[in-house]
């Protein structure tokens, strides 16, 4: 999980992914982890999703899923005017709703932004893209 590279070096690394907030033996918190802050019920009916765009990749596919944002590659550049519907697009197909569900919203650098999705479940959302990660 960590290690120092001297017995008593200043630095301690800890390797990717060693560290989380919640332990999958809690039995409150079910056989499941929690979904991660990046995916947030905003009301009732609405889910944000933080990404974060690499591009440039061969196909749209999920990179990562972090506390702080999800993050996708897209085969455009991220400057294109056709950008966002590209991962309307993808984000469409992989969470199986409507273009009309979903709109995304500028964040606060050219490769962040906020997807929000109408009437889809934040535990859903984390779900379907755990699932595409895995694949």
């Amino acid at each position: 999980m960590a290690y120092r590279a001297e017995p008593d070096g200043q630095y301690l690394y800890v390797l990717e992914g060693a560290v989380t907030s919640y332990s999958s033996q809690d039995p409150a918190q079910g056989s499941s982890p929690p979904v991660p802050p990046c995916i947030l019920p905003l009301n009732k009916d609405t889910t944000q999703v933080s990404l974060e765009i690499d591009d440039r990749a061969d196909k749209p596919s999920i990179i990562k899923i972090s506390a702080d944002h999800v993050r996708i590659e897209i085969a455009g550049a991220i400057t294109a005017p056709e950008t966002n519907e590209e991962i309307l697009e993808f984000m469409r197909a992989l969470l199986a709703v409507r273009l009309s569900q979903m709109s995304l919203i500028r964040g606060e650098s050219t490769r962040h932004k906020l997807l929000m999705i109408q009437k889809v479940k934040p535990a859903d959302v984390y779900q379907k893209l755990q699932k595409a990660l895995k694949q």
